[in-house]
């Protein structure tokens, strides 16, 4: 199961790269107004979900349907965000967080940011809780296989987040762009075994990150 894990995240990263080519040679100057890679995200996106159905095509599996599941995936929206707000919420009665206007809020980067959180956690998942995580329980089990995932998960965010000037001295912070994550993907892990797709831990997923 290995290699087959293995070259199926080689295709993804393939994927991130070209999608990156594409949109960087023809993507109008409009897809990037606002800063948001959005259309890298989305382009990948397709890209990763062609890379799945070839796998499983090649290991001669039926093609898994990736018709959302819209109930699991409103109750991981309903939860992501309800997360995210008792934490905010505690955080200011705590005296940590404090509410102020945002000037450079606009309509417009209000949807590419949408589209980009989209896109972006639909990519996350695809890649590990979709392919990889069934084909890694198959071998390892479900709880090796959930746990090796989350630390990629959080090595992933520590390379791609790791470099942020608000981390770039390390300690607590540097730790918390790793541990965060793998911690979160534990919980997405268990629910994409648990229902058998990756509708809730999208859900779940995209209403923290966005909110």
């Amino acid at each position: 199961m290995g290699w087959k894990v293995a070259g199926f995240l080689v295709l993804c990263a393939a994927s991130v790269t070209a999608a990156t080519v594409l949109v960087g040679m023809f993507a109008p100057p409009w897809a990037s107004k606002d800063g948001q890679a959005w259309p890298v995200v989305a382009l990948a996106a397709l890209f990763i979900l062609g890379s799945t159905r070839l796998c499983l095509r090649m290991e001669g599996r039926r093609a898994v349907s990736f018709r959302p599941r819209f109930t699991h995936l409103a109750i991981g929206l309903a939860s992501g965000v309800a997360l995210v707000g008792l934490l905010a919420w505690a955080l200011m009665l705590a005296g940590v967080l404090y509410w102020q206007p945002n000037r450079g809020f606009s309509a417009s980067l209000m949807l590419s940011g949408t589209a980009y959180f989209c896109c972006a956690v639909l990519v996350e998942e695809l890649v590990f809780r979709g392919y990889a995580l069934q084909r890694l329980a198959e071998g390892v089990g479900s709880r090796a296989a959930v746990a090796l995932l989350a630390a990629a998960f959080g090595g992933y965010h520590l390379l791609t987040l790791g470099t942020s000037p608000s981390v770039k001295a390390g300690g607590a912070d540097l730790l918390w762009v790793a541990a965060g994550p793998a911690i979160g993907a534990i919980v997405f892990g268990v629910a994409a075994l648990r229902t058998g797709g990756i509708a809730l831990p999208v859900g779940l997923h995209l209403g923290w990150n966005w909110t």
